[in-house]
């Protein structure tokens, strides 16, 4: 096997406070987001670590879920 077929590729791992900063919420929401299962972590020890795919991702469904609510009439 190949030095390059053996090496897995860096993902970017980040703290809930970290994952908060980016998405300027308090990181009690973003327990609270992991705790709901509507956003994948992984639990290291006793800490939370958010890929950055799955934070993506996370956004990715939130802007559908935002695009196919029906529109409110005031």
């Amino acid at each position: 096997m190949s030095q390059s077929e053996a090496s897995i590729s860096p993902r970017q791992l980040m703290t809930v406070e970290e994952a908060a900063a980016l998405l300027r919420v308090d990181p009690k929401t973003v327990y609270r987001l992991i705790n709901n299962n509507e956003l994948k972590a992984v639990l290291i020890g006793r800490v939370y670590r958010i890929d950055s795919v799955d934070l993506d991702d996370f956004l990715r469904r939130a802007k559908l879920k935002t695009q196919r609510a029906p529109k409110k009439k005031y």
